[in-house]
Formats: C-alpha cells, structure tokens, sequence
C-alpha cells in the first residue's frame, strides 16, 4: 500500500504531515517534526533541553550521526513500525522528529 495523497499542516514550531493511502477515507499523520518550545512532548522532552537530559528521559540512542555542530539521535520505536530522533545543536535540543516507517 502507497501512501497515496500527502498534506502537511504547519503551526509555529510544528509539523504535521498527514497521508492518505490508497483505498482509505481519510487522513492520518504519519510525520511529526515539533521545532518549537510551545509543545510539550510526552514523556517530558521539550525543546532547549539539554542533551544528558534527552539521554536520560529517553535512554541511549541506538544511533547517533553527526553533521557538522548538529548530532541526531536515533531511536526505535517498538509499539509500532518507525522511529524518532531528537537532533542536538551544542549542547540543546533543537528539534525532535517522529514518522511510521512507509519502506
């Protein structure tokens, strides 16, 4: 199944991209990036936060890759096929990202 028709929804410091596979009625999100403060993020992540304590509400990463002065961490997600990542710039939280795995 594809994901058919795309839409994003876009809110100061939040990302929603939504998918309509093929056959279905109606949209779901299937991407989530949250860049902004604002939002809170169960189980208590929050933008700007440092990244020993990313580290310690969500564990150890089970990758990290750099790119110049940003590191993303990288997680799996078990109750359901994707992942997030929590992207570090310095030393602070900058961005956290989670989507279904459509591969």
């Amino acid at each position: 199944m594809g994901m058919g028709d795309r839409r994003n929804l876009e809110y100061d410091g939040l990302l929603l991209e939504l998918c309509k596979p093929d056959g279905a009625n109606d949209y779901h999100v299937w991407r989530i990036e949250v860049t902004g403060s604002q939002w809170r993020l169960t189980p208590g992540l929050r933008i700007g936060m440092s990244r020993a304590r990313v580290v310690a509400v969500l564990g150890e990463p089970e990758s990290i890759t750099a790119d110049g002065g940003t590191s993303t961490l990288h997680y799996s997600l078990y109750s359901c096929d994707g992942w997030l990542w929590a992207e570090i710039v310095g030393d602070k939280l900058t961005k956290v990202g989670l989507s279904e795995d459509w591969s």
